[in-house]
This record gives C-alpha cells, structure tokens and sequence, in this order.
C-alpha cells in the first residue's frame, strides 16, 4: 500500500514538473509575426497566405464575400490560391492560419443542411503547400472548437473539454489528445486561456476592465501586452472616437508561477493614438491611424521609438485600414470599417485589400466581393 502511495506522490510530481516547463515555454515562432496569425495571415517560405472570410451564414441579397485563401508573392502579385469550394465555411471561432511541415491549418464551422444549432460541425482542415490538395482531419460536432499550431504542437480549446493538444510529429492519431487544462464555461475566460497557450499570453485575464476592444486583437510579444484602449474624451456611442495602442508590462506575482497567478500591472504606456489595426512583425509594430481623413501606416520599435511614416492611404468613403498583415515584401491593408455588435465592438470583414510591395513601390488594390 505504501509503495503504491509513493509512485503515484512520484508521477503527481512528475506531471506536475512537466506541466509547469510546458507552461512556460516560448513560441519565438508565433512572436515573430504576432499579427498576422490574429489578422489570418501568415507567411511561410516566399509566400504570404491570407484567409478571406465570407459570411455564409446570412449571406442574402446583400452578398458575401467569398472564403478564398490568397497567396502573395514577394513582388505583390496576387492569386486565389485555395477556394473552400468542397465546404461551405464560416470563420467566426478561429481565422487564424497556422503552419507545419508543408501543411496549413485552418479550422472553422462547416455549414450542414440542418439548422444553424444542429446541422454544423467544429472542423481543422490541412491544406498541402505544394499542390493546395486538403482534407478533413478532425471534426467535432460540439460547436465552439478552437485550434492553433506552434512548434509542432495542435491545440483544441473547448469550454467543456478544455485544452488538449497532439504532437504532429507522431502523427494524426487524436485518440492521443493529452489534456492540458480545464475550462469553465464563460466564453470570453474560454478564448483567453487559448490564448494563453498560442499566444503566451499567460496569466492576463484581469486585464478585462480597461481593455475596450475585442479580446481577438490582442498582441504579445516578450513577456508584454500590446492593446488597443479606447479614448475616455471620444464619443463611444457613435464609435466615432479613437483607440490608442497601448504597451502593458506584466510581472508574476511574488511567489507564484502559474497560468492562474494573478499578474498586477506595472506599467501602461500608450505609444500610438487614433490607431485603427496594429501588427507585431519580426521585432517591429506596424500600424494604421487615421488622422485627417488619411491612412497613414507606420513602423516603429516595440517599445514606440523611433516611429517612420511608411505609406499614406487616401480615405474614401469612411473606410480605413482595419486588418494589417506584414511580410519582408509587402505590406497588405484590409480596407473596412468599424461597426457596433452586440457582444463588443469589432471590425467589420474587410471589403478589399491594397498591397503595397516594397521591393517596386507599389500598390494594387483587390476587390473581394
């Protein structure tokens, strides 16, 4: 009986230890293009993929625009390089593409021929580098699935399950999922524990008091938080007012090291006012602020020095730089606007887009309806 206590005291112990070096482990991966996995953008070998989200939920009279993945090389030029003709696609839980070994993921809700609440399913999609073949790899008909990808590693987040995670190295066995966490049932509490592990964001959920904005925009990078604040002298019923991109440094409180420590704040330090998007990209912010009737879009340090005015956008028709993905070549401007819905305030699906190649000095603007 004694003996039986001791090993299972050693394998708590044991877990325990490899819980907390899991916990902590840093994605230089992720960090080096934060932005673009939030905008569902990501870049992998020469190319640079973009996923389009239509709305084929409502769709109607009104039009949708249509789920592409677009892929942009290093001189701008453009292609609809996947189309989710074989699914019908809505990305409203996860928008972020991920990358390994020659594959994309993506997951989302396909859209069944029942109702909304009992005909979809959760499902992760692979699609191949090399000749845009894909496949169904996991589907789950529970709704509210998210997944991610870093270092090799998949992540599934659900409320009721919590998070568990496959190696891909091993293969696609996901009778091998290894759970790392539970969850409750609060959504918002839900997609910041996801965070937490893609984006390590740890530790920031009581952050939620002064954070204005939709939790899906914000960035991290080097053990900081990067936010959008709202201005308190701008008119917030109208959303006609403006955010400003704030840097947050956090600290583990004394004592404590856990995913659930309670970090304090030690410093808020607003670094851009009337910004629009932002993208952390290989050390560098990237951003959009409107400032009298212009686009303006900028590049500066992470900690807000030495700010470089890079290319001006002209507004037409109250559109501004809402969604900003970053490469070493281009710089790709999601054209749309800001709009009020009920669970926060969030940007609208981007009507167009204007790449802007850095190699020529160019600007090509792409209709996505």
């Amino acid at each position: 009986m004694f003996l039986i206590v001791c090993i299972v005291v050693v394998l708590i112990i044991k877990k325990n230890k490899e819980m907390e070096e899991f916990n902590f482990t840093r994605s230089k991966e992720v960090e080096y293009q934060m932005g673009n996995y939030i905008y569902g953008g990501i870049n992998v070998d020469e190319y640079t993929y973009i996923l389009v989200e239509g709305d084929l939920v409502t769709g109607g009279e009104d039009g949708h625009i249509k789920d592409v993945i677009l892929r942009v090389d290093s001189e701008g030029n453009v292609e609809d390089w996947y189309t989710f003709d074989e699914y019908e696609m809505n990305f409203s839980y996860c928008k972020s593409l991920f990358y390994y070994d020659g594959w994309l993921y993506v997951g989302g809700i396909k859209i069944g021929d029942g109702s909304l609440e009992t005909g979809n399913s959760s499902v992760l999609i692979r699609i191949s580098i090399n000749d845009a073949s894909s496949e169904i790899i996991y589907e789950d008909f529970t709704h509210g699935n998210s997944y991610g990808v870093r270092d090799g590693l998949l992540f599934i987040s659900h409320p009721e399950t919590g998070v568990q995670y496959l190696d891909l190295s091993k293969g696609l066995d996901f009778d091998n999922l290894e759970k790392l966490e539970d969850m409750g049932s609060d959504k918002e509490h839900y997609y910041m524990l996801f965070a937490d592990w893609i984006y390590n964001g740890k530790g920031t959920t009581q952050f939620d008091d002064i954070l204005e904005i939709a939790k899906k925009y914000r960035q991290y990078y080097d053990g900081h938080l990067y936010t959008l604040i709202y201005d308190t002298e701008s008119d917030k019923e109208d959303f006609e007012g403006s955010y400003v991109l704030s840097r947050i440094i956090m600290e583990y409180a004394e004592g404590e090291k856990s995913i659930h420590t309670t970090k304090k704040i030690v410093k808020t330090t607003s670094i851009a006012s009337n910004v629009d998007c932002f993208n952390i990209y290989a050390d560098k912010i990237y951003y959009s602020a409107s400032e009298e009737g212009i686009n303006n879009i900028y590049c500066m340090n992470v900690d807000g020095s030495n700010k470089t005015l890079l290319y001006s956008l002209p507004e037409k028709d109250d559109v501004k730089c809402v969604e900003l993905v970053v490469s070493d070549e281009n710089i790709i401007c999601g054209m749309g606007e800001w709009v009020p819905k009920q669970s926060g305030y969030y940007y609208t699906t981007a009507e167009s887009k204007i790449i802007i190649n850095l190699n020529n000095n160019t600007m090509t603007e792409i209709d996505l309806k």
